[in-house]
């Protein structure tokens, strides 16, 4: 049989596997960039097992598993994880390593004090993006890996912390040399200024027709403008890595994101027609910019609307689309303000899904005098605080059941068969390699990759690769049923008892929206106003983000939050207030929290 038949066979079995859980991914031969990422990421893996071995460091096979974790497309992507896995490693095995020590003989309160740093870790993290909520997440379940493993031991060692320290640092350093090589760079900024520019003149037109009298609302061209601006939002997170400048700009640019927000909510009036702009109203041309042609549109509607409180909100929106623009292309200049607002309640959910998983596990490990607990906890809290701010967790975790279930299928064969006869590193990194490749490839693949790395880790876990290791039937199936127990922990956590899913966000936010509108109403001072509505507009960006359409859902969040805009910048007179008040009202409790109305339904 040749390596391409081979490969195809194995492609073609793992589909047929994943295929028995719902999951249909394209599973062809792998393209040349597909295939090197697998060569040089199975590589360093492999290195780094073998010199963390040659060391006779604490589970060697930890520093194969760093290298999956690290891995990345790009160099700036590299490095944001490379930094944060090593201050999240390095916090959480020293917080582990101290919690071990000091309650090594009271395990009630050394779970009890585990679990509190694990959801504070976890529910912190959840204020940040990207790999600052990453770093979080990890001195959390670092802090928990090193406990767990310290108290199966009869007596106390705290060279597992250092352990766990040493892997870390040799997979990263493995990762690095042999990844560099083959990463490209992430994408240009000026590449997204384009499409900004693109994005905000498509945004003034549409809000300028949808302010004119009589104008319907354009629900094709509105959801181009919500898919646009949330891809813009990802985009920015990729290119934002690996430099302290890089971060500014795309903090600024972020900013102009949440200006085009504040514009198209100005556009969301429909409380009479004294907050219409004039039928009539002229469009501007099209000039060279994107920065001249919003200066040309304030100029024009100022002097056709300036009696009209629309047309006064309006203008005072476009102008801070301006200076945002401005600011992105200055130097020097300091975001006009942040679009990320501090979530608290999302806070509390976060930190929650991983003390309920671990809480769960703790009570079966005890209640069954079981061994082997320690490692389902282990599992539960690591995959709980991973996805314990991902949007998708519930479907992601589908994925990990299905990669995990694989993993220890392929665990059978290789401690059973192979791993006994292992008598080198070097035979064990021979051994182990064509399992590490399969997973690999499966990595490479945007259908497959998430699987994948669980595919690899549940492997690694489970088998321990190392010289010295029991490859008794018994001791293998009770860790494998460990592991697995663990991860069906996290999936039912997430998926009946603290619900991490798409609709689950939509409900939240909405409810959010709704609630803060009419608290806006309610609140005299200008300045508190002013704070309510900036927490309404960063939700309502997160809910673009989730939506990304013009579903009747959204299009009501707008509507209050062109309400909640209203009087944060009190345009409105006593009548006004009262008949926008009752409107609130109205719209806050039939459209988004009624689940018998159409596009709340989520609710």
């Amino acid at each position: 049989m040749s390596v391409h038949q081979m490969n195809k066979w194995i492609t073609q079995s793992f589909g047929r596997l994943i295929g028995r859980f719902g999951m249909q991914p394209e599973l062809q031969w792998p393209s040349r960039s597909a295939l090197i990422f697998s060569l040089h990421t199975t590589t360093a893996a492999l290195l780094a097992l073998v010199i963390a071995q040659m060391l006779d460091l604490h589970h060697p096979w930890w520093a194969a598993m760093t290298v999956w974790l690290v891995a990345q497309p790009t160099r700036g992507l590299l490095i944001e994880r490379i930094g944060a896995r090593l201050i999240g490693t390095v916090v959480g095995a020293m917080a582990g390593g101290l919690l071990l020590t000091v309650f090594f003989d009271q395990q009630h309160w050394l779970m009890l004090v585990l679990a509190a740093w694990i959801a504070a870790c976890a529910g912190y993290g959840n204020l940040f993006r990207h790999f600052r909520n990453y770093g979080f997440v990890l001195a959390g379940y670092t802090a928990a890996i090193v406990a767990l493993f310290g108290i199966q031991d009869p007596v106390l060692d705290v060279d597992l912390a250092l352990g766990r320290i040493y892997c870390t640092v040799i997979g990263v350093l493995a990762s690095a040399c042999f990844s560099w090589t083959f990463t490209g760079k992430s994408a240009s900024l000026e590449s997204v200024y384009n499409r900004l520019d693109a994005l905000i003149v498509a945004s003034v037109h549409y809000s300028l027709k949808r302010l004119q009298a009589g104008t319907a609302h354009d629900a094709k061209s509105f959801s181009a403008l919500l898919q646009e601006l949330a891809a813009l939002d990802l985009c920015l997170d990729e290119i934002a890595t690996g430099s302290r400048t890089m971060r500014l700009r795309v903090f600024r640019t972020r900013d102009t994101l949440g200006a085009l927000v504040d514009l198209l909510v100005s556009s969301h009036f429909d409380v009479g027609e004294k907050l219409r702009f004039p039928s009539d109203l002229l469009v501007a041309t099209h000039p060279e910019s994107a920065a001249a042609m919003v200066l040309a549109v304030i100029n024009e509607v100022h002097k056709n609307t300036e009696n009209l409180a629309a047309g006064t909100l309006f203008v005072e929106k476009l102008q801070r689309v301006f200076a945002a623009l401005n600011a992105c292309e200055t130097p020097g200049r300091e975001a006009l303000q942040s679009t990320q607002q501090r979530d608290w309640h999302a806070t509390c959910l976060a930190g929650s899904r991983p003390l309920i998983a671990m809480s769960i596990a703790t009570a079966m490990w005890w209640g069954l005098g079981w061994s082997d607990g320690p490692m389902m906890v282990m599992t539960a809290v690591l995959f709980a605080s991973l996805f314990s701010s991902h949007s998708h967790a519930s479907a992601a975790l589908k994925d990990v059941l299905v990669g995990a279930t694989a993993g220890a299928v392929l665990v059978v064969i290789c401690r059973f068969w192979l791993l006994p006869e292992v008598g080198t590193v070097w035979e064990l990194a021979l051994v182990i390699a064509p399992f590490l490749m399969i997973g690999a490839l499966l990595m490479a693949r945007p259908g497959t990759a998430k699987l994948a790395i669980d595919l690899n880790m549940t492997f690694l876990l489970i088998a321990q690769p190392g010289l010295q290791v029991d490859t008794s039937l018994e001791h293998t199936l009770l860790q494998m049923l460990a592991i697995l127990g663990g991860v069906f922990t996290a999936v039912l956590t997430y998926r009946w008892l603290v619900p991490s899913s798409p609709g689950s966000q939509r409900k939240r936010l909405c409810k959010r929206i709704a609630r803060l509108a009419l608290k806006i109403s309610d609140t005299p001072a200008p300045p508190a106003q002013a704070r309510i509505y900036d927490q309404v507009r960063g939700l309502l960006t997160s809910l673009i983000s989730l939506e990304k359409k013009a579903s009747p859902l959204l299009i009501a969040a707008f509507e209050c939050a062109a309400i909640a805009q209203l009087f944060a910048h009190h345009r409105t007179d006593e009548h006004h207030t009262l008949a926008l008040h009752q409107q609130l009202e109205n719209l806050a409790t039939s459209r988004l929290a009624s689940k018998k109305n159409t596009g709340a339904d989520l609710l």
